[in-house]
């Protein structure tokens, strides 16, 4: 960018103002507290928190005893796996918001896309940013440090992509 008087205008692109609405929500909600951290990271396999997904069916997370599990709507079957995975990612670190406050959290991931995505903070696909922009400003509303890490064959994850094939309503 080559601005030369004070005077000439800098057009933003929508992400660029999307990005800056995310700062702004945080700025009008922050009570400009926050704590020191723990040196060591929590897992998500010791929180007992999973998410996993099913291309084709839909998403389920897992959390102790807690769970959800829903079917893709039918305008979002299209999207990439990278965007259904983060899904449940953000959805679970949002609805699940007491289980990480004030903490480091390792979460697994069983996606490279998505560990890097998250990790970096950063994307060229706009509906990825708008799932990490979320991500971000729930970490930080609850001084969270978010990492995700690779993880493949766990237990859990068979959990929940049972959750997926079967959708059952809670409690039952």
């Amino acid at each position: 960018m080559n601005i030369v008087n004070p005077f000439h205008f800098i057009k933003f692109t929508r992400e660029a103002r999307a990005d800056l609405q995310a700062w702004q929500s945080f700025i009008e909600t922050s009570n400009g507290k926050s704590v020191f951290l723990a040196d060591t990271w929590v897992t998500s396999d010791h929180l007992k928190l999973f998410t996993n997904v099913s291309g084709s069916l839909g998403y389920a997370a897992v959390f102790g005893s807690l769970w959800f599990a829903k079917a893709w709507p039918s305008h979002r079957q299209h999207y990439q796996i990278a965007v259904k995975q983060l899904f449940p990612i953000v959805l679970a670190l949002d609805i699940w918001e007491d289980i990480r406050k004030n903490s480091k959290l390792l979460f697994l991931c069983d996606n490279q896309a998505v560990v890097e995505v998250i990790n970096k903070e950063s994307c060229k696909d706009k509906l990825i940013m708008k799932l990490i922009r979320r991500l971000v400003l729930v970490a930080l509303k609850l001084n969270v440090v978010l990492e995700l890490s690779i993880s493949l064959g766990n237990i859990m994850l068979l959990l929940t992509s049972y959750l997926v094939f079967n959708f059952r309503k809670p409690g039952q």
